[in-house]
């Protein structure tokens, strides 16, 4: 499952500041040292907006499967992180103020292992609010029934 193009458009927003910011420190720096006018020279980066947004959209993901959830993200350095229910030690749904605006959230699967120490905890980033709400309750119910189920076939 990919995140709502609405989060496309979040990213588009995002990357089109980030140029915006990087022509505005050439402006100033230009105003301050003589000879250097060609600051608007990386306006052509905006081209490249709705690529690297698109792009990033894509390439992000979850799937929730019998007995594992699968979190995908990253264009150039792609990770897909696959976590068996019986792993599972919190899940958590957070937002912040950008995303709560689109009503997106993001879900954070984190696991009760060391690995997450070093390497990104799997998170479904941008995914819709009430999908979010209701992945976590998923989540929540087969861990139990993982759990479960394992513990009448070890008895």
């Amino acid at each position: 499952e990919r995140p709502p193009k609405r989060a496309r458009r979040r990213y588009g927003v995002r990357y089109g500041l980030l140029v915006t910011g990087v022509l505005a420190v050439l402006y100033a720096v230009s105003t301050v040292v003589t000879g250097f006018t060609l600051w608007y020279l990386p306006a052509v980066l905006f081209l490249a907006v709705p690529p690297a947004a698109h792009l990033k959209w894509a390439n992000r993901g979850y799937h929730v499967g019998d007995h594992t959830v699968v979190v995908r993200t990253g264009f150039w350095r792609r990770r897909t992180q696959v976590v068996p229910y019986y792993r599972l030690q919190t899940v958590i749904r957070q937002a912040t103020v950008f995303q709560r605006r689109l009503s997106l959230a993001s879900l954070v699967v984190d696991t009760a292992s060391s690995s997450t120490l070093v390497r990104a905890t799997p998170t479904a980033f941008d995914i819709a609010a009430g999908t979010a709400t209701t992945l976590q309750r998923t989540l929540r119910d087969r861990l139990h029934l993982e759990l479960h189920g394992r513990e009448r076939r070890g008895n």
